[in-house]
Parts: structure tokens; sequence; C-alpha cells
């Protein structure tokens, strides 16, 4: 979901350290905020209030970066935040609120960002300051630019079309147009919104009514980057441990940032039938004590129960469910390799951890 960025820890490298990173930066966020100032090979010095700095390094992957500053870098399908880069090249890459010099950039998204000095091809660019840039075949959308060369560019300064619909209607087309696919990308409407000071703010609570907040192996190393804000608005709330990589609740517990997020009301609990995962029930009980205005809970078994051990497994999971709600639970599927079952409050109340 749009909520996930990555941290990483206050570092500087130069090319006489790593030519290239294309595999995983230390993932242990740092939390000192304290400026860098960090003289490259070529005599440049970053003073700003940054987290890291990179020279001539190449980045390919799934990497999110903010508060970095990137000199003669190359950068392929990352995002960036508040950043600050110059002479590097782009590809794929989605750009919020940071300023680029110098820099090419291909098929790039480009939000709330100052460029200068640059070439685009085949971008969209969204309310943002361009100077003394060659553009060609890109969208702007209120990023008129200045002193640049254009050529077989979309420019657009008006209002979005969709402030000419009531509220009414645009609720239901977000409901159409937020939803989370598959692959788990945050939709393109939403991002399209993000500068829109009058819109984002719907769309944004319409995509928390619609999607679930999936925490898993991979998000719960990132949950100290989500803002207050981003936690209240979580509305439905997923604990994902087919991977069986979750740490056990008894030592773990509910994680800290999830306990402001005091608008959840449904809670999914997607598992396994097999061993090992009898005890993941508890990720969603802890959530129902700690979270108090649950109203739903669901429990969803993935590859199973296929077999008497892994139909025992279930039952072991419902029972625990069921004992500590004390409300009769309701199969809403089962079908072959899945079965989901749920536990409803009375209209008015919410669930309880007895």
């Amino acid at each position: 979901m749009a909520l996930n960025y990555r941290s990483f820890p206050l570092f500087c490298l130069s090319r006489s350290r790593c030519n290239s990173v294309t595999t995983q930066l230390p993932s242990t966020p740092h939390r000192e905020n304290h400026q860098i100032m960090a003289t490259s090979s070529a005599g440049i010095v970053f003073e700003k209030d940054m987290d890291a700095a990179f020279e001539e390094t190449t980045f390919t992957g799934d990497f999110a970066f903010r508060r970095t500053v990137f000199l003669n870098c190359t950068l392929r399908n990352v995002s960036i935040y508040a950043s600050s880069l110059t002479n590097c090249e782009l590809r794929d890459v989605k750009i919020y609120t940071s300023s680029i010099a110098g820099g090419t950039l291909d098929k790039c998204d480009i939000a709330n960002s100052a460029v200068s000095k640059s070439t685009l091809n085949y971008c969209d660019v969204l309310s943002s300051k361009i100077t003394t840039s060659q553009i060609t075949h890109s969208t702007l959308i209120k990023s008129a630019p200045t002193k640049s060369a254009v050529k077989a560019c979309e420019i657009n300064m008006s209002p979005p079309v969709l402030r000419k619909f009531p509220i009414e209607l645009r609720q239901m087309m977000f409901g159409y147009c937020l939803q989370i696919e598959e692959d788990n990308k945050s939709p393109a409407l939403l991002m399209a919104l993000r500068a829109d000071k009058e819109l984002y703010p719907e769309a944004i609570e319409m995509f928390y009514k619609l999607n679930y907040f999936t925490l898993n192996s991979v998000t719960i190393k990132t949950l100290d980057d989500l803002s207050p804000n981003a936690v209240m608005g979580i509305k439905n709330l997923c604990f994902d441990n087919r991977d069986g990589a979750l740490p056990t609740t008894d030592t773990y517990g509910l994680t800290p940032p999830l306990v402001k997020a005091s608008q959840v009301g449904t809670i999914l609990m997607r598992t396994k039938c097999h061993v090992g995962h009898q005890g993941d029930p508890l990720w969603a009980l802890r959530a129902v004590d700690k979270l108090r205005g649950v109203s739903k809970l669901l429990l969803e078994c993935i590859e199973g129960p296929t077999s008497q051990w892994a139909v025992d497994i279930w039952d072991i999971q419902v029972n625990m469910l069921e004992k500590h709600l004390s409300v009769p639970g309701k199969l809403e599927c089962e079908e072959a390799g899945m079965k989901l079952k749920s536990w409803s409050a009375e209209e008015g109340k919410c669930l309880r951890w007895h």
C-alpha cells in the first residue's frame, strides 16, 4: 500500500567505496536527525538535513529513499522523497518533493518538485517547477516550464475535471479506482492526486476504507516510518503470516505504532494450516484487545486444510478465536485450498478478548 517506506541509516558512499548497489542496503533505521558534512572525491560538500549521500552509485530495484543526496548516480525503478539529485540518470523513477539539477529523466513520475537544467523524456510531471530544461513526449499538469525547450508534450494548467463533479459522484469514482490490485502498487489515481490539496484528502480517506493495511515480515520493519496521520487513517488491518516469518506474539505483541490505529474496524488474519501456525490468531486477538474498536475479525486459511493434520490445525485456530471472542463464528467460504471464517460483534458494539 502507498503507506510503506524503507529507511536507511546515516552514511555516505563515493566511487572509491561502492560502484554499484543492486541488492540490499543496511536495513536498521537510524533515528538520529543531524546534518551530513561529507566531502566527495570531486570536492563537493553535502551540507543538508539529509540522512544519506551517494556519489557515482547505481541503484536498481525496489528501493525507497528519503532525505538523500545523489551526485552523478544512476537510478532505475526506485522511489525518492524529499531528496536532492544532481547530474543523475533516472529511468522509471518516482520522485516527490525533491530538487533535480542537470539530470536525464526517462519515463519518470515527478510531483511537487523543482527541476532545472535537465532532460525529460516520456515523463509525467505534476505541480512542479521546471526551468532551463529540454522536455519531449511528456505530460505536464500544473507545471508550466520556463526558459525550456518543449516538444510533443501535453500541458494542462486547468483544475482536474474531478472537481466539477459533486462529492457524492467523486466518492463513487474513487470507490472504483482506488482499490489495490494484486501487484500491491498504489492506485494510479491516488498517485496523480497526491499534490492536490482539495482532492487528495478525499481520495486517501476512501483509499483507507477500501483497502487493508497489511502487516507481514517485510512491512513490520518499516512501521516506524509511517506518519501518525497514516496510522490513524487505517480502517482495515491484515496480519499476513503465510510465510511464517512474523515474530511470535508471546515475545513481540502488537507493534507499538499500530496501537495508535484507533479507527481499525476490521481485522483479517491470513495464515496456513501448517505446523507452526497454530498461534497465528494471537496477532488478531491482541489487536482486538489493544485497539478496542474492532467489530469484525476474519480468519483466512490458505493452502489448507487438505489433510487430517491440517484440519486439526484449522480447528485449533478456530477454537482459539471462539474461546476468547465469546461469539460464534460464521463460515464465509470453503473451497479447495482455502477456508474463510468470520466473527462479528452485535450492531453498535465491538469485539472483546475475554
